[in-house]
């Protein structure tokens, strides 16, 4: 009896060291994370650490820039310059050396990481990433971030991939000439596009989202309790939005024409706007909807606002 009993003393202790061990390689404590491990990607070898300059026939090469990036924040715009140059640092100023960003040139796509490939992190850095790129087209850019607030500005692109977990984005005159898309689950939203948009996929949990542009061809917009609110010059050909519990404001002029399908629970319709209903469709304007004119928007409890976008100047930032 007195073995047995021994024996599940043993277990039970390894099992509480198994369990104290769990917990401090995926817990944070004021500011200290206790071996959280970085995501590991191929070809780590091949990459550099550290910012720097890309100059003459690497920097006319680039076409494509990814970067994953873990906290802190990252700043994409443009200069004067014909290089391709980015760095970090943080508010203690230079990074140790074993932190540094990696980065490599892939053919024509330039990868930048937070960190080295399956870093083993023991204390919370938060790094500022600064990416400075020529002007002119460049083909895709894509950010992938878990906290790190972005700030595009200046940009001219075929396509944009935004994704974040926590952190803010916002992006100042953009033109995006084939399609954009951005994901967020708590992180805030605002989108200025300087120029038509073809394409605009947003999806969100909670974070609230902001779009302003002269008009965008097709928008495709989702979320369960964060707000939506576009403001367009021009109606698009076809709008649709669906959420749980957030509200969706449309500021278009009063002279557009469009079509409007609105499902709903428990949630309101108001608009500045005059429109007639037939057939359960709100009809705006003169009811000759340009290239298609088709909204669709869906809520289980969220409001739907048309608002008339010169009436009071409301373009009020959500984020």
């Amino acid at each position: 009896m007195k073995g047995t009993l021994y024996i599940l003393y043993i277990i039970l202790a390894v099992l509480i060291v198994m369990l104290i061990c769990v917990a401090l390689t995926s817990c944070s404590f004021k500011g200290f994370s206790f071996g959280d491990l970085m995501p590991e990607y191929v070809d780590a070898h091949l990459y550099q650490s550290g910012g720097a300059a890309l100059e003459g026939e690497l920097a006319e090469g680039v076409e494509r820039v990814v970067i994953d990036w873990v906290g802190g924040d990252v700043s994409v715009g443009i200069h004067d310059y014909d290089t391709i140059e980015f760095n970090e640092s943080t508010a203690s100023g230079k990074v140790e050396e074993k932190y540094e960003l990696r980065w490599r040139l892939d053919e024509d796509t330039l990868r930048i990481h937070c960190y080295s490939s399956g870093l083993r992190i023991f204390r919370s850095i938060d790094k500022s990433l600064t990416l400075n790129l020529p002007y002119g087209l460049l083909e895709g850019l894509d950010i992938d971030s878990v906290s790190a607030d972005m700030t595009l500005s200046g940009l001219e692109l075929r396509e944009l991939e935004l994704r974040t977990v926590s952190g803010g984005i916002v992006l100042n005159n953009l033109r995006v000439t084939d399609s954009a898309e951005v994901e967020t689950v708590s992180g805030n939203v605002r989108c200025d596009f300087g120029d038509e948009l073809p394409e605009l996929v947003i999806k969100s949990v909670s974070g609230d989202v902001q779009v302003s542009a002269p008009r965008v061809a097709d928008v495709s917009a989702e979320s369960i309790s964060g707000d939506q609110m576009f403001m367009l010059n021009d109606p698009p050909g076809k709008l649709k939005a669906s959420s749980v519990s957030g509200n969706v404001t449309i500021a278009l002029p009063d002279t557009a024409d469009f079509d409007l399908t609105f499902k709903t629970l428990s949630g309101k319709l108001t608009s500045e706007l005059s429109s007639k209903v037939e057939g359960g469709m709100h009809r705006f304007g003169s009811g000759a909807a340009k290239d298609g004119g088709e909204f669709v928007v869906s809520t289980t409890s969220g409001d739907l606002e048309i608002r008339d976008i010169d009436s009071e100047g409301e373009e009020t930032e959500k984020t």
